[in-house]
C-alpha cells in the first residue's frame, strides 16, 4: 500500500536503497556514469529478476531462503553503489521493485524530496526521485518494459493466485506450473493492452495505464484481503463487502480522484 499512497516516502526509507548510496557517502564508490545502454541492461535485469522470483514464492517459502535472498539483494545494492554514480546502479536500475513502485505509484497522495542523495549529480535522466525533471525521458524509450509492467501485470498477478503453495517434495511439474500460469496471464494481458492502445489516441494512453494499474492492484487485494483479515470464504456477505470496498477504493483512487502530485514520471508518452 505504501507504493500506492506515498511511493516517494518509501524511496527515502528503503533500507536497500540506503545500502546502495552508502559507498558514495563513504567515498569508496567509483562513481561510474551509467550509459543509456547500461541503463537499459540494468532495467531489464531488474524486471527479469522480479518476474523470475515471484512464481518461486509458491515453491520456496521458508525463513532461511527469504533471509538469504534479502542478504543477496542488499549485497548487490551495495556493490552497485561502489560501481555506479548515485542511484543509477540499483535504485533506478537493478531494483526489481522499481517496476512495481512505478506501476502503483502513478497518482501518489503527496510528493517527497529525495533525501538519500546529498546533491543531484544527474546520474540518470530522468530521475523518478526528483519532482522536477527535464523533458527528455529515457524511460519512454523502453517500450518492451512498459508493455510488461503496465500491460502484463494484471494477468500476471491473477495467474499467480491460481497457483497453490507447494510443500516438499517439490516436483519439476510443480515448478513448471508455477511459471506457466502467471506467465500465460501476463501474455494474455499484454495482448489486451496492445489492442486497447491501438484503439485510442496517444493522449489517452495514461487512462489505459491507470486502468491496468487499477486492475493489477485490485486483483492482488481481491485475493489477499480475505487472508489478511482472516475472513472465512464461506461468509459470502462479508466477502462481498470486503471485495466491493476494495474495487470502490482503488477505482476512485486511480480513475476518479484528481491528482497533481507527481512523485514519478509517467511510464509512457510514446506511439
Amino acid at each position: 500500500m505504501i507504493f500506492l499512497l506515498v511511493p516517494g516516502l518509501w524511496r527515502n526509507i528503503c533500507p536497500v536503497g540506503l545500502l546502495s548510496v552508502l559507498p558514495i557517502r563513504w567515498g569508496i564508490s567509483r562513481e561510474k556514469k551509467s550509459s543509456y545502454k547500461t541503463q537499459g541492461i540494468l532495467f531489464y535485469t531488474g524486471l527479469f529478476v522480479l518476474i523470475a522470483l515471484i512464481p518461486l514464492r509458491h515453491i520456496f517459502h521458508n525463513g532461511f531462503i527469504e533471509a538469504s535472498l534479502m542478504l543477496i539483494v542488499g549485497l548487490t545494492a551495495f556493490i552497485s553503489g561502489m560501481t555506479y554514480e548515485g542511484k543509477a546502479g540499483f535504485c533506478v536500475g537493478l531494483c526489481p521493485l522499481l517496476h512495481v513502485e512505478k506501476l502503483y505509484g502513478m497518482k501518489p497522495l503527496t510528493s517527497f524530496e529525495n533525501i538519500l542523495c546529498k546533491q543531484c549529480s544527474h546520474c540518470v535522466t530522468p530521475c523518478p526521485d526528483l519532482m522536477k525533471n527535464d523533458g527528455f525521458s529515457n524511460f519512454a524509450k523502453f517500450k518492451i518494459m512498459e508493455r510488461v509492467i503496465v500491460g502484463g501485470f494484471p494477468g500476471f498477478v491473477w495467474g499467480w493466485f491460481q497457483v497453490p503453495d507447494y510443500t516438499n517434495p517439490i516436483e519439476w511439474g510443480n515448478i513448471l506450473y508455477a511459471y506457466i500460469v502467471p506467465l500465460s496471464g501476463l501474455v494474455l494481458s499484454i495482448i489486451i493492452y496492445e489492442l486497447l492502445r491501438k484503439a485510442v489516441e496517444a493522449e489517452n494512453f495514461i487512462t489505459i495505464q491507470l486502468t491496468f494499474s487499477f486492475i493489477a492492484i485490485t486483483f492482488y487485494y481481491w485475493y489477499r484481503l480475505p487472508e489478511i483479515f482472516v475472513v472465512n470464504t464461506t461468509d459470502q456477505l462479508l466477502l462481498f463487502a470486503l471485495r466491493g470496498a476494495t474495487i470502490a477504493f482503488f477505482g476512485w483512487w486511480f480513475l476518479l480522484r484528481t491528482n497533481k502530485k507527481r512523485a514519478w514520471q509517467y511510464l509512457v508518452n510514446q506511439n
